[in-house]
């Protein structure tokens, strides 16, 4: 009988070791495999630590280009446009020199639009020049008809109540082109763009809608994103470089204000809605802006 239970105790006492010993190889490589996913975290972070600052030096640089730039695009425009006025060229160079201008000023526009860019991507903000008492309604109606002149589409502005706040007449007069101007192009030949700006309290609200194909649903989400497949979709046919919904929200944004869109049932309507008065008293603006500049360590 004692034998038996010795037997049986040893035996028990065997599967109790095995199962200790089992026990101790799965904890063992359960703290393999934690180091190892520790590890690749690790590595993930770097990668992305180093993706990032690999952005930040593509965008300062693309700031830095775009800045070097500006200077012989705009000594290129200058004498072209200086050689149309003395009226001293062949006729036939004529045309060469024109081409030169509008040339030379769809360059400025890219790179105006670079700079732009790289600015808002590094957080140095857009700047703004605001002007008390700025009348949208002329900022849209001076807008539209520029637009409209030799387009398929035709360009309706209206203005109701009063339109009138502290805003950047050029910026804003920039997002009214970028949008409008995308408009007229995607709209379906024959129809007409509407263009309504109108006061509601402490804001003033600019819609413009077309009729024509509508964004697709899944490039909404991503329309004023750069570089995105809706920036490319919506990308302009006269050369520039498809930032324009991307910098017309940072523009809004600047301004305190908030750029929508919908596109459903064949209609596309883009919103803008500003508040009148800045948020930020001109001292608290200065204090709020990002000291770090193109070109500068971070």
């Amino acid at each position: 009988m004692r034998h038996k239970v010795g037997v049986e105790l040893g035996r028990r006492n065997e599967t109790l070791q095995a199962l200790v010993q089992r026990q101790s190889e799965v904890n063992e490589r359960l703290v393999l495999a934690v180091l190892r996913a520790d590890e690749r975290c690790d590595v993930l972070e770097q990668r992305e630590q180093a993706m990032a600052e690999t952005a930040v030096l593509r965008e300062r640089f693309m700031g830095m280009v775009a800045h070097d730039l500006r200077t012989p695009v705009a000594v290129i425009s200058m004498s072209a446009h200086l050689l149309l006025r003395r009226g001293s060229l062949v006729r036939d160079d004529i045309p060469v020199v024109q081409r030169v201008a509008r040339t030379s000023k769809r360059i400025d526009g890219m790179v105006e639009q670079l700079y732009d860019f790289a600015r808002a991507r590094l957080g140095d903000g857009l700047l703004l020049r605001r002007r008390p008492s700025t009348d949208l309604g002329d900022v849209c109606q001076t807008i539209c008809a520029e637009l409209a002149v030799g387009r398929s589409a035709s360009v309706h502005c209206s203005v109701e109540g009063d339109v009138t706040g502290t805003w950047d007449p050029e910026r804003l007069a920039e997002v009214i082109a970028n949008i409008a101007g995308n408009a007229i192009e995607h709209a379906r030949e024959g129809s007409s763009v509407a263009v309504h700006v109108f006061g509601d309290g402490s804001e003033v609200l600019v819609t413009i809608s077309n009729e024509g194909p509508p964004i697709p649903p899944e490039v909404l989400p991503y329309i004023f994103e750069p570089f995105r497949r809706g920036d490319v979709l919506r990308r302009s046919k006269n050369g520039n470089l498809g930032l324009g919904l991307y910098i017309s929200r940072e523009i809004t944004r600047a301004h305190d204000g908030v750029l929508e869109v919908r596109s459903a049932e064949g209609v596309t309507t883009f919103t803008l809605r500003l508040p009148r008065e800045p948020a930020l008293d001109e001292a608290e603006m200065l204090s709020s802006v990002n000291p770090r500049r193109l070109g500068e360590p971070t």
